[in-house]
């Protein structure tokens, strides 16, 4: 499965592809008042827009395009200070945010909500300017400068600055022309996810599971307890609050380092990478276990794997998991009877013995090589 926007230029065509840094800002304190305040508009003409959508639907059975919207803004943006200080692209964006949200309930999600003080935590700006290395300038912020990171690439399309436990960070999306990396497609690899091995890959390594939450379960556990016996809405509630999520926040950015050097290392030394097209929404369903499904990410992980490979222009595939875990790599013979247990796997056909897990990840490989060759030659 390869995807790439494709653009023209100079007479042919130049694959480019799309990616996002993420920074955390260095503001001065007017900066960051301005930008809560900002925060706080673009959240109340949000809740505005879906007001006046749900109203003009439920009394005229009216379907407001977001272009009628926008048109509606100049009024209240003349009227009201408040409103007028706030970039009028960010606004946009805002109206954007909330038709998304209606495309999404169209297709099948839930209907959108208001949105709710604490939780609306970020703004997008559509303009955004490099001074240099680490300093970036925003419509009628200025310059803002970051923590010394990586140096940012590409031309610069937009940034969403978003305000997470009293700090503030910057997501500056680029667009880049895509650069193909001296790995052969011939290199390839399948992958299978599990809970008691994190992957097994069809060469025989494999990657542990970290168990995350497991190593700040009996934190969180203590530090969420205190936050219910707390009167809420108190100050002292809120100040628990604040320090249990900072611990999901440490939990979070934890797992999130590691499937990135996790995912990176594979698409560095692979051209092909196969994996399973796994229903994980549904699996996170299943009791106890959902806890820890959830713990390793295998979502998060397969996106990155598939992105970080369009980045270099790998080849990335999902394929059918049916049978993958019963049929035998070596001889194709499926039995269920195969699979003795979790870690080992005997076929009953041609008595190969290998660990379960690197037999599927060789299946997966084998269904992902023939789906390629059969897309190629078509």
């Amino acid at each position: 499965m390869e995807k790439f926007k494709i653009s023209e230029g100079n007479g042919y065509h130049k694959p480019f592809i799309q990616k996002t840094y993420k920074y955390r800002l260095r503001l001065s304190k007017d900066q960051e008042e301005m930008l809560i305040r900002w925060i706080n508009t673009s959240r109340a003409v949000y809740n505005l827009a879906l007001e006046l959508r749900i109203y003009l639907y439920r009394a005229r059975k009216v379907s407001i395009h977001k272009f009628d919207i926008m048109k509606q803004l100049k009024d209240p943006r003349a009227e009201f200070d408040w409103i007028e200080e706030v970039p009028s692209g960010t606004l946009q964006d805002v109206i954007e945010r909330l038709d998304k949200a209606y495309q999404s309930f169209f297709k099948g999600a839930g209907f959108p909500k208001f949105a709710k003080r604490g939780r609306y935590n970020s703004i997008t700006f559509k303009s955004i300017e490099q001074v240099n290395d680490y300093v970036f300038k925003l419509p009628k912020i200025g310059t803002v400068s970051i923590y010394k990171d990586r140096l940012i690439e590409g031309e610069l399309r937009r940034a969403t600055v978003v305000c997470k436990n009293g700090k503030f960070y910057i997501s500056i999306l680029t667009r880049q022309e895509q650069v193909h990396k001296s790995v052969s497609h011939e290199s390839q690899v399948g992958i299978d996810v599990g809970l008691i091995r994190f992957a097994t890959l069809s060469d025989g390594t494999y990657i542990s599971n970290p168990r995350h939450i497991h190593k700040y379960e009996r934190k969180l556990r203590i530090e969420s307890r205190s936050l219910s016996r707390k009167k809420s809405r108190s100050n002292n509630w809120y100040k628990q609050k604040l320090v249990v999520s900072k611990l999901h926040d440490k939990v979070y950015n934890v797992r999130m380092d590691f499937l990135h050097k996790q995912s990176r290392k594979i698409v560095d030394k692979f051209g092909l990478i196969a994996v399973e097209d796994l229903k994980i929404k549904n699996m996170v369903q299943f009791g106890h276990l959902g806890k820890w499904i959830s713990d390793v990410s295998w979502g998060e992980f397969l996106q990155q794997l598939e992105y970080k490979s369009d980045w270099v222009g790998d080849k990335f595939i999902r394929v059918n998991p049916k049978y993958t875990s019963q049929k035998c790599s070596h001889c194709g013979a499926i039995d269920s009877k195969s699979r003795i247990s979790q870690s080992k796997y005997v076929c009953t056909s041609c008595g190969v013995k290998m660990n379960a897990d690197e037999n599927a990840a060789k299946n997966i490989l084998r269904v992902g090589a023939q789906l390629l060759s059969a897309n190629v030659s078509q």
